[in-house]
């Protein structure tokens, strides 16, 4: 399964759900929420919980689950910074749709999960699940928000937010693109990739951008050259911004491969704590309250960049038990 054959499944069934809940008033959860967690989960589609067991979910089967089983391996990372491999029983179901179902029920029915009900915030949604205990992953919502920006997942939400349906993207072929592209009319990238993605689509850009590299005689554009650990530093002090922005301009200037070195890098050093400072996060929490950190999405990047992200998730949870 690629990831068109990954939305043409989900994409209707995660709708239809969200929908029906919202008319019948049970509660809805946002459809990008809904598939951006099953493509990070089952790598759209291809992990062995979807191809054997129609999970679009890494959903664990506990004591009240009465329904089938599929054992498989996984991680978990219960201190929020060291992953543990473990191999744990997980739900199974007879369709898809069946596991779409249960994922509503799950979040809508949950009272851990209520801040993701009904919301039409994808952060909010997220941040909510994944505090909730659906994740143990420290990264887990940042992960989720990238593969919903990535690939604009939230155009799907239409159906619960009562904005315009999205119209379908203009028609024109690789050739004409590709065309357009060397004779500068779609400029330089990151900005090219975003422009025409944004009329044409992602698999237009690809095959276009495909063309004018095989004319140039090359395969991939020639990157500038930088180390995995010059990239990872300057990722941390921020000189990247943050994700989408960040991923697409480190590819454009380096390649896809330096980003994913770099990132893992990063991910890496703020997971070891080599470079992290400490603070408790009792101590944090009292410094959110009092306005140190400011507002989301900064006060969730500085944290991290200093203490790293498990320091904020707890420092955050903390400042939601006490706001109520």
């Amino acid at each position: 399964m690629n990831k068109q054959e990954f939305l043409q499944l989900i994409v209707p069934l995660a709708q239809a759900e969200a929908k029906r809940r919202k008319d019948a008033g049970t509660g809805f959860v946002l459809p990008s929420v809904c598939i951006g967690q099953a493509a990070l989960e089952t790598g759209w589609g291809k992990s062995a919980i979807m191809t054997k067991a129609n999970a679009f979910f890494g959903i664990k089967a506990t004591e009240s689950w009465k329904g089938k089983i599929y054992n498989s391996a996984t991680q978990e990372c219960y201190n929020g910074i060291d992953y543990e491999d473990i191999t744990d029983a997980f739900r199974a179901y007879d369709t898809p749709d069946d596991s779409i179902k249960d994922y509503y029920n799950l979040i809508t029915r949950s009272a851990r999960y209520a801040a993701a009900v009904n919301v039409t915030d994808v952060r909010t949604a997220i941040t909510a699940i994944k505090n909730g205990g659906y994740a143990t992953s420290p990264t887990y919502i940042e992960n989720v928000i990238d593969v919903i920006n990535g690939d604009n997942l939230t155009q799907y939400d239409y159906v619960v937010t009562g904005n315009a349906e999205p119209q379908p993207a203009e028609s024109k072929s690789a050739e004409e693109l590709a065309d357009e592209i060397i004779n500068g009319v779609w400029g330089n990238n990151p900005e090219r990739r975003e422009n025409i993605t944004a009329k044409y689509g992602a698999e237009a850009y690809e095959a276009a951008q495909a063309i004018v590299n095989q004319r140039a005689g090359a395969t991939e554009p020639a990157q500038p050259s930088k180390s995995t650990e010059e990239l990872a530093q300057e990722i941390i002090n921020g000189v990247w911004g943050s994700n989408p922005e960040r991923r697409e301009n480190i590819t454009a200037q380096y390649g896809a491969a330096a980003y994913e070195a770099a990132q893992a890098r990063v991910n890496e050093i703020m997971g070891a704590g080599s470079t992290i400072k400490s603070k408790t996060a009792e101590e944090l929490a009292d410094e959110i309250i009092n306005g140190v950190w400011g507002n989301n999405p900064e006060r969730r990047e500085n944290i991290t960049a200093q203490y790293g992200a498990a320091a904020y998730e707890a420092a955050q949870a903390i400042v939601n038990e006490r706001m109520g």
